[in-house]
C-alpha cells in the first residue's frame, strides 16, 4: 500500500527543502529537482551547443522578462536533446505530448519550469492530445527528468497567480478523502495532518510570510501531492470530487454561457471544486478544511470575487453533481454515492454562506 511508502516522500522532501536539490527515483525514472534564484539561467548556461528546444508562451516571456533568445536551437524535432517547457499546463502538456509522440526511442531530457505555480502539471505524468476538451480525459505519458522550481522567476509573476496553485493544493484533501472512502478505506490521519497544516500556513499567511519561503511552501506542496499520486501509481489520488466538479463547472460555464464570462484557470475550477466539495461533504470538516474558512480564505485572496459567487449560486447543484459522474463515468468516486437530499442541503448551506 502506498501509505507505507509516504514516509519516504516526507523524508525526501524535508531533505530537498534543507538542500534546495534532490534526486526522486523510483520504477518510473529518475527526477531531479531544484528550486532557489536563477536556476534556469544557470541551467541553459550548462546547455552549451547542446540541441534543445524551448516550449514558451509570449506571455510568459512578457511577465518574467526572459531575454528572447529561449528558442529552438534544432529546426530538426528528431534530432533533439532536451526540451524545456516554460509556463504552465499549455506549455508542460505540449512538451509531453511532444516528446511522447516523437521521441519514443529515445531518450530525451525533459526539464519543467513552472510559471506561475498555478497548478502541479510541472511534475506530474499527465497530458492530452486534445487540451482542452474536458469531456476526454489525459493519459499517462512520461515524467519530467528535471524541474526546476525558480523562486526569481515566480517573484516576478502576478502573485494572484501563483495563489491560484494553492487551489490544487486545497483540493488534494478532498481528493485523497474522496479515494480513500469510496475504496472503504481510512483516510490516513497523518497524511491528512500534514496536507492540512501546510496548506493552513499558506492560505493563512500568504501575505505575512517572505514571498520567497510562501513560494517555497508552495511548490512543496504541489511535489507533495505529485509524488504522493506516483508512489500510488494512480493519479486518481490526487483528482478525485473536486477535480469531477471542477470539470463539470467548467464544462456547464462553456455551454450555457459560452464564456461570456472570464473562464478560470485549472487552480480556480479546483477551488471551486474543492469548495462544492466543502458543501456537500461537512463530516469532511477537519481544521482548515470546512465550508466557513474555504469560503473565508477566497473572499480575502481574491479567489472568490462577485462573478464566481454569482455563477456559485446560480449553477443548479444536482445537474452539476451528475454532470461530473457523466464526464468521467468510470472514476470511482463518493460523489456517485449522494442523495439528493444531501444535494439540496448542500445548495442550501451554500446559499447560505455565499450572501452573507
Amino acid at each position: 500500500m502506498f501509505f507505507e511508502k509516504f514516509d519516504a516522500v516526507i523524508a525526501f522532501l524535508r531533505k530537498l527543502h534543507c538542500n534546495n536539490y534532490g534526486i526522486w527515483k523510483d520504477t518510473y525514472g529518475i527526477t531531479l529537482i531544484r528550486i532557489g534564484e536563477n536556476v534556469l539561467n544557470k541551467h541553459l548556461r550548462k546547455l552549451n551547443k547542446q540541441k534543445y528546444a524551448v516550449v514558451i508562451s509570449p506571455t510568459i516571456i512578457q511577465k518574467i522578462n526572459i531575454s528572447s533568445n529561449l528558442s529552438m536551437s534544432c529546426n530538426c524535432i528528431r534530432d533533439l536533446n532536451s526540451i524545456l517547457s516554460i509556463g504552465g499546463a499549455l506549455e508542460h502538456n505540449f512538451a509531453k505530448e511532444l516528446i511522447f509522440t516523437h521521441h519514443k526511442d529515445k531518450e530525451v531530457h525533459y526539464v519543467a519550469v513552472p510559471v506561475p505555480l498555478s497548478n502541479d502539471s510541472f511534475c506530474t505524468n499527465r497530458s492530452s492530445h486534445c487540451l482542452g476538451r474536458i469531456e476526454i480525459p489525459t493519459r499517462e505519458t512520461l515524467y519530467p527528468s528535471e524541474i526546476l522550481i525558480d523562486i526569481s522567476l515566480l517573484k516576478n509573476v502576478n502573485q494572484r497567480l501563483n495563489l491560484m496553485g494553492l487551489g490544487e493544493a486545497i483540493g488534494f484533501y478532498y481528493s485523497l478523502m474522496d479515494y480513500c472512502i469510496v475504496r472503504k478505506m481510512l483516510p490516513p490521519k497523518k497524511i491528512m495532518t500534514i496536507i492540512e497544516r501546510q496548506v493552513s500556513k499558506l492560505a493563512l499567511h500568504s501575505k505575512r510570510l517572505n514571498k520567497r519561503n510562501w513560494l517555497k511552501k508552495l511548490s512543496m506542496v504541489l511535489l507533495l501531492k505529485c509524488l504522493v499520486m506516483r508512489i500510488n501509481r494512480d493519479n486518481q489520488i490526487g483528482a478525485g470530487g473536486d477535480h469531477l466538479l471542477a470539470y463539470a463547472f467548467e464544462h456547464s460555464q462553456k455551454i450555457y454561457n459560452k464564456y461570456s464570462v472570464k473562464k478560470f484557470t485549472h487552480g480556480e475550477y479546483v477551488f471551486i471544486g474543492s469548495i462544492l466539495m466543502a458543501s456537500l461533504f461537512p463530516e469532511w470538516q477537519f481544521g482548515f478544511f470546512s465550508l466557513k474558512n474555504l469560503l473565508n480564505f477566497g473572499r480575502t485572496a481574491g479567489l472568490l470575487k462577485n462573478q464566481v459567487i454569482s455563477l456559485l449560486v446560480k449553477q443548479p447543484k444536482m445537474a452539476l453533481v451528475k454532470l461530473s459522474l457523466q464526464l468521467r463515468p468510470r472514476r470511482p468516486t463518493v460523489l456517485s454515492l449522494l442523495s439528493s437530499k444531501q444535494i439540496e442541503n448542500a445548495r442550501i448551506k451554500l446559499n447560505e454562506y455565499l450572501k452573507l
